[in-house]
C-alpha cells in the first residue's frame, strides 16, 4: 500500500496552520481533530504487470476519447472508462477495503450509467457555469530552461465545501509512457485542494508530452468527476513575458489590491467600481518568441484572426479560484455564441520584428468573471493558460504558457502577484466620533483626520490612514438598541459585543448586547433591507499607534456603537471563509465518510 506522505515539492497544503512534515516522514498531524488532507504518490507495484498493461492501454483509449483542456465526466458503463478509473485508484493505494464509500460511491455511478443505457465510447459533458466546481490543469512547466523534468499540477476545488475530493495529477510522453509517479491529494470536509507530480522527459525518446488529472468529488449538490488531459508539452519553442497589469503600485510588496463596490483612497491599485455585480480583473502584457533563433518560428496571424472572429475556438482559459471558499470561475463568456478566449483574442495585437516577422502579440483588456464568482475582502488565484498558435515554417506548432499568481508553482513563465479584492462598508449619514469629541459624518472624514478610540492612552484618538467610498447591491443590516440609536451598515462589518467579542453583522440577533460609547446595551431590533445610498469605510492607526493596540482594537465609534475599521472586517471575512477547515473533521463529516478518513488518518 502507497504511504501517504507529506512533501514538500510539488504538494500544496492550502488551510492556514496545516504544517508539512519534510524529509520522506510518514502523514502526521497535532490530532485526528485537525487532519484532514492527505498526499501522496502513486506507487507501481500496486498494479501487477497485466494490470499496468491494461491501465496504460485504457487511459489511451480515455485520452482519445478527450477534447484537450476540457474536463469531462466519464462513462462508467463503458467497461474500460469504468477499469481505468479503478485502476488510477489503485495504483495510489486505494481499495474497497481502506476506502468503502468512495468505492460504493463508483459503484453507484457506474449502477446508475448502465441503467440509463449510456453506449461504450461515449463522454458525458460537465456543467460550466458561475461561480462553480473547477477542475483544470495548471502549471505544467519546465523547472528551468535546461531542465527535463516538468511540473504537472492540478486544481479540484468547489464552492463552499465538500464532503471529500480526490484529485490526482500525472505525466506522461505521448505513447502512453509515464514519466514519474503520480501525484495525489485527497481532502475531507474541505472546498480546495492540489495534487502536483513531476515529469523526467529523459526517460522517454518522445519529443512531445502531457499531463492529465482525475477527480472525483462528493459534495452537499451530488457526485462530481471529472477526467481532462493536455497535450503538447514539448521543448522546442521558448518565450519571454512581461506583465503590465495586473501588478502592485511601484515598490510595493503587498498583494495588488482590486476595489469592487468601494474604492480605498490610498489602498487601491486598480479601481473596478464601475462594474457592480461582477468580477472584473484588468489584464495586460505580452509573449515574445524567443527561440529558435531568426525567423524560424512566428507567430500565425491568419490563425489568430480566426480566434478574433469566433470562427476557430482557441485553446487555453482564464481562471479564478477562490482558495479560502472553493470554486471559482472562468472569463464570462457573456452569451452562449461567444467564447470564453474570444475576448482575450480580440484584445490581442501582433506585433512585427524589425525584419517584419510577427514575433511578439501584446493584449489590455479587463477580463469579466461571472456574477457568482464575486468574493470580497479575499486573494484569488488567478492562472492564464495560453496556447498561441505558432508556425515553424508552414508547420504549426505549439507550447503552453502558464502566467499565474499561484505561488507554489514552480517556474511559471511570469509570476503574478498575489490579488486581494476589497469590500466594505457604513452607509452615508454615519456619525463618527472624532477625537474632539464631536460626531462628523462618515462622507466627510478625510484621510489624516483623528477619530476617538477608547484603547489609545492619553490623546485617545487614532489617525485616519485611508477612506473607502462605494455601493452595496446586497441587504444591509439595521440595528437598533434599548437607547433609541440606529446604525445601518453592511452585512460583514464587524460589531463589538460584551460577551461574543467581535461579531459580524449579519450574525447579530436581537437581545445581543452589543457595546456602545455610554456602555453596554441591548439590541432591540435587527433587520434587513435594501439600501441605494453610498457606503463609507475607514482604516485607522499609523504603524506607531497601531504598536500599542491588540488585534481587534482599531475600531470606532459609529451612532455611537463600537466597531471594527476596514482592517479588523479584512481579518473576520477572511476567518470566515476559513471555518470550514477548522475544527474537529468528523463533527463536519457525515458519518458515513467516518470509515475512510479513519483509514485516511492511518496510512
Amino acid at each position: 500500500m502507497v504511504r501517504a506522505k507529506r512533501v514538500k515539492r510539488g504538494i500544496l497544503a492550502v488551510a492556514a496552520g496545516l504544517m508539512m512534515t519534510m524529509g520522506g516522514q510518514e502523514a502526521q498531524a497535532a490530532s485526528n481533530a485537525d487532519q484532514y488532507m492527505f498526499n501522496g504518490f502513486s506507487e507501481d507495484k500496486n498494479l501487477g504487470p497485466l494490470e499496468m498493461a491494461l491501465y496504460r492501454e485504457d487511459r489511451l483509449y480515455v485520452r482519445g476519447l478527450m477534447r484537450d483542456e476540457t474536463p469531462t465526466s466519464l462513462n462508467y458503463a463503458d467497461p474500460r472508462q469504468y477499469r481505468f478509473v479503478l485502476s488510477r485508484l489503485k495504483l495510489a493505494g486505494k481499495s474497497p477495503k481502506n476506502s468503502p464509500h468512495l468505492f460504493k460511491l463508483i459503484a453507484q455511478r457506474r449502477a446508475e450509467h448502465l441503467e440509463k443505457g449510456y453506449e461504450v465510447g461515449m463522454t458525458l459533458t460537465a456543467a460550466s457555469n458561475g461561480r462553480k466546481t473547477e477542475h483544470f490543469l495548471g502549471s505544467t512547466n519546465f523547472l528551468s530552461d535546461t531542465s527535463a523534468v516538468y511540473e504537472v499540477k492540478a486544481t479540484c476545488t468547489h464552492p463552499n465545501a465538500a464532503y471529500y475530493i480526490w484529485c490526482d495529477a500525472a505525466a506522461w510522453d505521448n505513447n502512453g509512457e509515464p514519466l514519474g509517479a503520480m501525484g495525489f491529494s485527497e481532502v475531507y470536509g474541505a472546498p480546495y485542494t492540489k495534487a502536483a507530480s513531476h515529469g523526467d522527459t529523459s526517460l522517454s525518446a518522445a519529443t512531445s508530452f502531457e499531463s492529465d488529472t482525475y477527480t472525483f468529488k462528493d459534495t452537499p449538490e451530488g457526485l462530481i468527476e471529472t477526467y481532462s488531459v493536455r497535450r503538447g508539452q514539448g521543448r522546442e519553442l521558448t518565450y519571454a513575458a512581461t506583465v503590465q497589469k495586473p501588478v502592485t503600485a511601484a515598490g510595493d510588496q503587498t498583494c495588488a489590491d482590486i476595489c469592487l463596490n468601494r474604492t480605498w483612497t490610498g489602498d487601491c491599485d486598480y479601481d473596478m467600481t464601475g462594474t457592480p455585480g461582477s468580477l472584473t480583473i484588468p489584464l495586460q502584457g505580452t509573449l515574445s518568441i524567443t527561440a529558435p533563433a531568426g525567423n524560424a518560428a512566428k507567430f500565425d496571424v491568419a490563425t489568430i484572426d480566426l480566434y478574433k472572429q469566433g470562427a476557430l475556438q482557441s485553446p487555453g482559459y482564464i481562471k479564478v479560484v477562490l482558495p479560502t471558499a472553493g470554486g471559482g470561475c472562468d472569463v464570462d463568456s457573456q452569451n452562449s455564441i461567444s467564447l470564453p478566449m474570444q475576448e482575450f483574442w480580440q484584445s490581442v495585437t501582433v506585433i512585427n520584428d524589425p525584419n517584419g516577422t510577427p514575433k511578439t502579440i501584446a493584449w489590455d483588456f479587463n477580463a469579466t468573471f461571472d456574477q457568482t464568482c464575486r468574493l470580497v475582502q479575499a486573494q484569488l488565484e488567478l492562472t492564464m493558460f495560453l496556447a498561441p498558435p505558432v508556425l515553424w515554417g508552414n508547420s504549426p506548432i505549439s507550447r503552453p504558457v502558464v502566467i499565474t499568481n499561484d505561488a507554489t508553482a514552480q517556474n511559471p513563465l511570469f509570476q503574478l502577484p498575489c490579488i486581494t479584492v476589497t469590500n466594505s462598508c457604513l452607509a452615508a449619514g454615519t456619525k463618527v466620533q472624532m477625537a474632539n469629541g464631536k460626531p462628523m459624518p462618515i462622507e466627510s472624514v478625510k484621510v489624516g483626520d483623528r477619530v476617538a478610540n477608547p484603547f489609545i492612552k492619553g490623546g485617545k484618538s487614532l489617525t485616519v490612514m485611508d477612506t473607502a467610498k462605494g455601493f452595496e447591491d446586497v441587504m444591509m443590516v439595521r440595528i437598533e438598541d434599548e437607547k433609541g440609536k440606529e446604525l445601518l451598515l453592511t452585512q460583514m462589518h464587524p460589531v463589538s459585543t460584551k460577551n461574543k467579542g467581535m461579531v459580524l453583522a449579519k450574525y447579530l440577533e436581537k437581545g445581543d448586547t452589543v457595546l456602545t460609547q455610554s456602555g453596554p446595551s441591548k439590541l432591540m431590533s435587527v433587520q434587513r433591507e435594501d439600501f441605494g445610498g453610498s457606503v463609507y469605510n475607514l482604516k485607522l492607526g499609523s504603524d506607531e499607534e497601531k504598536g500599542s493596540l491588540g488585534e481587534d482594537q482599531t475600531v470606532l465609534f459609529a451612532n455611537g456603537f463600537l466597531v471594527g475599521d476596514g482592517q479588523i472586517q479584512n481579518r473576520y471575512e477572511f476567518r470566515e471563509l476559513s471555518a470550514s477547515t477548522q475544527g474537529d473533521v468528523r463533527a463536519r463529516l457525515p458519518k458515513r465518510w467516518h470509515r475512510d478518513y479513519r483509514n485516511s488518518t492511518r496510512r
